[in-house]
């Protein structure tokens, strides 16, 4: 009924396939205010989105794992004003006075026992980084099998771009919040002042965010700052529980090269009272947001308006509270629990499984009528493709309680403590990210959160993932023919697996290890055929902007699609085989089956791009248009 809706059957298939296939998507499905393009993937999108705020209002249940019933309670206390009101500003304040305090609101400074490392360790075991950010993940394809640490530079107050035009509405905002504070310094105006001109030499060291990164040690670190990160980082490590700690030795990722030997001077020429008062500011405007809403909501929209250049905060609070708690990555692993227990059928799980098993092979059979590549690429080809490992629906250790409450041990969730509870979860996350550093990856590890509304293959680990998002219409449904199925998510899967094979997956062998596997008379041939498509998407024309598509750029996306559609339709068709008969038609559809399975793959991409954004998306984006992702595939499919 829905594939038929979505037609436009005035248009004759063999002239316009996109059109007769979606021709009426859009009248169906209107997108939402605001949404420059609008397809598939984003309605599903939505639809999860709009489920995981329906599950995180429910209220807390004795029968949730501790950790659902922390993140509900976390909801609850930021929609409780009332409570937010009578805590008003003593959270934030007692924490500021954990931390060594506040010289311009207490009136009072010791700079005799002030010490900026640790300084800033303090602050960053509570979650927050004045100088600088970081993360801790896995290193580089040729780095040892172990959990990395990557420095990056700070983000402050107001974009890079943005900085020097709303430095009078930031100082006027850091004045404001001062006095509704209580500030008690006899020389406020100046220690703003001084303040001010700190953030802005700041933000005068920053560089874009496509600045060339360096592998480094530690100890080559401490020679360009002041900070000793090495000390920093082992308070932090000691404090999560590991035993891990890093040596003058260790290498480390830093994405930010060009910053620390201006950040060691300023340092060095910044009184230390100011830099104790740039770091609790950087609490307060990180926090202030978690205080009473009508106490600081003029100060904070003036600021956001005239510095940022943003609308007003405000609205729904409920609203308000779900985008933060969704969008905040370190709670990723309760919501996709609680979306998994919800909605997801776990029999999908063993479906898409076999269904990889069927492509894969499809695959693997494909291979053995590939002219161009000699025997030996062809095996190591067989080799690669064997090893691809995968990742369906959700990590197995997602529902088991014990260990997903253990990672949320450190955080709270009570109903009336909504600053406190923020913060713990700051805490914990930076807790839980340490706890990593220096770790063996496990081979079982997921990079992908189960709410992900897409598919990925990443070819330093050689694997596929499928999140449990993305197993649902148009792509996937238990009660669905087979040839809808192969058609959405066997397609997905085809696409995924050909991008281990692709313009860059061919340079990642079946390790993952950056390697030329091909003999280069293959790489040669190969290199040819890929020039074909090139060029064949060169030919393709967007009106929307009177261009073309950008065939180079999109290259990789464009044999991924082609590599996908043949992958996944063979495999349906081996099924059949095995089966030993044809699967029923859909009623009110004259078509085969295998009519069926076109039309199903072609919905998937039933969507509408808008002007604005085509002129964006044929400048930058590396899918080509959605009309041509299933012109293109078909056209070129022998099937």
């Amino acid at each position: 009924k829905n594939m038929k809706a979505n037609m436009n059957t005035q248009v004759n298939p063999c002239d316009n396939f996109y059109e007769y296939a979606c021709g009426n998507w859009i009248n169906n499905n209107p997108p939402p205010r605001q949404m420059s393009e609008y397809a598939s993937f984003y309605k599903i999108n939505n639809e999860v989105r709009d489920n995981i705020k329906k599950l995180i209002m429910t209220r807390p249940s004795s029968r949730d794992a501790v950790a659902v019933r922390k993140l509900r309670g976390i909801y609850r206390s930021c929609i409780n004003i009332q409570g937010i009101d009578r805590r008003g500003d003593k959270p934030m304040l007692k924490l500021l006075k954990r931390l060594g305090g506040f010289p311009m609101l207490d009136g009072s400074f010791n700079k005799r026992k002030f010490n900026v490392n640790t300084a800033v360790a303090n602050y960053m075991t509570n979650g927050f980084m004045p100088f600088f950010d970081d993360a801790v993940e896995r290193g580089g394809p040729n780095d040892p099998p172990r959990k990395m640490y990557f420095l990056v530079q700070p983000r402050l107050h107001m974009p890079m771009n943005k900085f020097r035009n709303g430095l009078p509405a930031y100082r006027t905002f850091i004045t404001k919040v001062m006095g509704l504070l209580n500030a008690k310094s006899t020389t406020l105006s100046r220690d703003i002042d001084d303040l001010v001109r700190f953030a802005t030499s700041l933000n005068d060291l920053l560089a874009p965010w496509t600045a060339r990164n360096a592998k480094r040690t530690f100890s080559e670190l401490r020679r360009l700052s002041s900070l000793n990160f090495a000390r920093i980082i082992n308070i932090q490590t000691k404090k999560s529980g590991s035993t891990f700690r890093v040596k003058p030795s260790t290498a480390f990722y830093d994405y930010a090269p060009h910053y620390w030997s201006g950040f060691n001077r300023l340092i060095k020429r910044t009184k230390k009272e100011t830099i104790a008062n740039y770091m609790a500011w950087d609490l307060v405007y990180n926090t202030i947001g978690y205080l009473p809403e009508r106490k600081y909501k003029s100060a904070i929209n003036n600021f956001v308006v005239n510095a940022l250049g943003q609308y007003p905060r405000g609205g729904d609070r409920s609203y308000s509270c779900l985008r933060s708690l969704t969008s905040d990555k370190s709670l990723v692993p309760i919501v996709s629990r609680m979306y998994v227990d919800k909605y997801f059928d776990k029999r999908a799980k063993t479906i898409a499984s076999e269904m990889i098993e069927d492509i894969r092979k499809s695959f693997e059979d494909m291979l053995q009528n590939v002219q161009w590549m000699d025997a030996a690429s062809r095996k190591a080809g067989y080799d690669k493709a064997a090893a691809i490992k995968k990742d369906v629906g959700y990590p197995e250790e997602l529902l088991v309680d014990a260990k997903l409450n253990a990672k949320f041990s450190k955080m709270t969730g009570w109903s009336s403590a909504y600053y406190a509870n923020t913060v713990s979860t700051w805490r914990n996350s930076k807790r839980e990210s340490f706890k990593q550093l220096g770790m063996t990856l496990s081979k079982d590890e997921w990079h992908i959160t189960a709410t992900t509304v897409n598919a990925f293959y990443e070819p330093s680990l050689n694997r596929i993932s499928i999140p449990a998002a993305i197993l649902q219409k148009p792509f996937y449904n238990k009660d669905h023919p087979k040839y809808l199925n192969f058609a959405g998510i066997g397609y997905v899967i085809g696409h995924e697996l050909t991008h281990g094979f692709d313009n860059s997956g061919k340079n990642y062998d079946l390790n993952g290890n950056r390697v030329q596997w091909w003999s280069s008379e293959t790489l040669r041939k190969y290199q040819q055929k890929a020039n074909c498509f090139v060029n064949q998407y060169n030919s393709f024309q967007v009106p929307e902007v009177n261009s073309h598509v950008n065939g180079k750029l999109t290259l990789n996306e464009n044999l991924a699609d082609n590599g996908g559609i043949l992958e996944s339709f063979r495999a349906y068709r081996t099924y059949i085989a095995k089966l030993g008969r044809e699967e029923p038609t859909l009623p009110g559809l004259n078509l085969t089956p295998n009519q069926l399975f076109y039309l199903n793959s072609a919905q998937v991409w039933c969507g509408k791009v808008f002007t604005a954004a085509a002129w964006r998306r044929n400048l930058n984006e590396v899918h080509s248009p959605m009309r041509y992702r299933v012109w293109g595939s078909l056209m070129n499919s022998p099937d």
